[in-house]
């Protein structure tokens, strides 16, 4: 019955490729089980989702973010920036210190942005140190590398 289970994770792993490698000796237990509940939504759910986010979401358009839609229209002319090869892209996902960094983050001398342009609470910065740290190999910008030097003991 135990391997039963642990086959079965195992083909599931196949389609959600995603099994806590802290799993292999407990694919048995209730906890396993409970936390593959909370994880993957029972279909109904989903179909009952589907089925009412397209009078839902209207809704939620027309009453509450109706006033908020020249501020969203202007975020979009004001961050969008032209990628060559890729397309208009939300300018935050460049991880540029030198247009969205925080002077708070030691990145002072290498940003330009104004108040309203930096990313809060150092999430550029944040950004940068965790794809660094997956992508060790990775050429940053100069002003990215500049703000890594910054940071070394």
């Amino acid at each position: 019955n135990q391997r039963s289970r642990h086959r079965k994770l195992e083909e599931v792993a196949n389609y959600v490729h995603y099994i806590p490698p802290s799993w292999t000796r407990v694919a048995h237990t209730t906890q396993a089980r409970d936390y593959f509940t909370r994880l993957l939504q029972f279909k109904m759910v989903w179909y009952l989702e589907e089925l009412v986010s397209p009078v839902v979401t209207p809704l939620l358009l027309i009453f509450s973010l109706r006033f908020k839609a020249m501020d969203i229209v202007e975020f979009y002319q004001k961050f969008t920036v032209t990628v060559p090869g890729v397309g208009d892209v939300c300018s935050f996902a460049l991880m540029d210190v030198r247009k969205h960094g925080n002077p708070m983050w030691k990145s002072d001398e290498f940003t330009e942005a104004q108040h309203s342009e930096q990313a809060e609470n150092g999430k550029t910065e944040k950004s940068l140190i965790a794809f660094k740290a997956k992508h060790p190999r990775w050429k940053a910008p100069k002003a990215s590398e500049n703000f890594f030097t910054s940071i070394q003991p």
